[in-house]
């Protein structure tokens, strides 16, 4: 009795909290709704804005090849909501967009980190490996996930980006 009473609150909860995330940029900062809360950054707080390309495992678990992240100073990084290839097809320009109006807005006080940049190639390297120990899930045959856009609209495949280079700190 009690399981399809928890399976229902949770089918609710995914339906209500899903179509909820969302990034939103402000003049003091950047905010980030997830499925449970929201945080916000300072573009005094943040260190760099990349669209990063997903490696073939994490691609095929989300159906992602690129996704858009924020990294802080620290070099912990911050999903942005529907900054995917899935949810906008120009995700890369999207990302690009926003480093213009974090590098106008960020301050005078900024500077390039090679810790922060340490920091942010180590947590990368973690990410492989952890990555790289769950081979498991090739060699099982495993399916790949892909959920339906839960942000707003969509660009058509004539709005897909190319390739924009990274710019500048």
């Amino acid at each position: 009795m009690a399981l399809p009473v928890l399976t229902g609150l949770f089918i609710v909860f995914v339906a209500y909290a899903r179509p909820r995330r969302f990034t939103v940029l402000d003049e003091r900062g950047i905010a980030v709704r997830n499925f449970l809360r929201v945080r916000r950054l300072r573009w005094a707080e943040l260190y760099d804005i990349r669209a990063e390309v997903l490696d073939g495992q994490a691609a095929r678990l989300g159906g992602l090849t690129v996704q858009a992240y924020a990294y802080r100073a620290d070099g912990k990084r911050l999903v942005l909501p529907c900054l995917d290839d899935r949810e906008q097809p120009a995700v890369r320009r999207e990302a690009t967009r926003i480093r213009m109006v974090w590098t106008e807005l960020r301050g005078p006080q900024w500077r390039l980190d090679p810790q922060a940049e340490s920091r942010i190639a180590r947590d990368a390297a973690r990410r492989e490996r952890r990555w790289a120990g769950a081979r498991w899930e090739r060699s099982l045959g495993a399916p790949s996930w892909s959920s339906p856009s839960s942000c707003s609209a969509r660009g058509s495949s004539a709005d897909r980006a190319p390739q924009v280079p990274d710019i500048p700190g």
